[in-house]
């Protein structure tokens, strides 16, 4: 008599990396420039080797991001419209779209330009069955953190030669303290 065992094997992902535009990003920091006329930005966070594939997740100042895209066939039930309209009071500046396709090494997060301030931290966490065996609580997910910093216009204007031309600026850390 021959028993036969199925044994199902976990492989840790390797370490996730943000991609903006099919590229890593240098020094892990995001510049984008307001205003501007693309209106939306894509980040793809990709984690491969992994098996099972791995969970996605991803964060802004350490809140998770939902996903705010809607793709039902049924209506709503007014407790699931409530959920969303509060979703929306927080989240709708950014108004957030999160791509996961099931058994899939990448997860793209799509969010409106104009609801970035600069400063602010996104994160890409994954994991899977090998991550969360590790005894340490800390090392169970897998995170990578990339920094917005944003360019603002500082307004038409003629530049003439000879002539000074002053133009207020505010450091960012200023700015942040004084709207706590």
């Amino acid at each position: 008599m021959f028993t036969f065992f199925t044994c199902l094997h976990s492989v840790k992902p390797n370490e996730p990396q943000i991609l903006y535009q099919n590229v890593q990003l240098p020094d892990r920091k995001l510049i984008i420039s307001q205003p501007d006329p693309i209106l939306r930005i894509s980040l793809v966070c990709s984690a491969v080797g992994g098996r099972p594939a791995p969970n996605f997740k991803w964060l802004l100042n350490r809140h998770e991001i939902p996903n705010l895209e809607v793709k039902t066939k049924t209506p709503m039930s007014p407790n699931d419209v409530a959920k969303m309209n509060n979703l929306l009071k927080i989240w709708g500046k950014l108004h957030p779209i999160i791509n996961n396709k099931e058994n899939d090494e990448q997860s793209s997060l799509s969010i409106l330009k104009a609801g970035l301030e600069d400063g602010d931290e996104i994160v890409c966490s994954v994991s899977n069955a090998a991550t969360q065996i590790n005894h340490d609580p800390m090392k169970r997910n897998l995170s990578i953190t990339i920094t917005v910093e944003v360019h603002k216009d500082l307004g038409e204007g003629t530049i003439v030669d000879g002539l000074e031309r002053r133009t207020p600026c505010q450091d960012s850390k200023e700015r942040r303290s004084e709207q706590m």
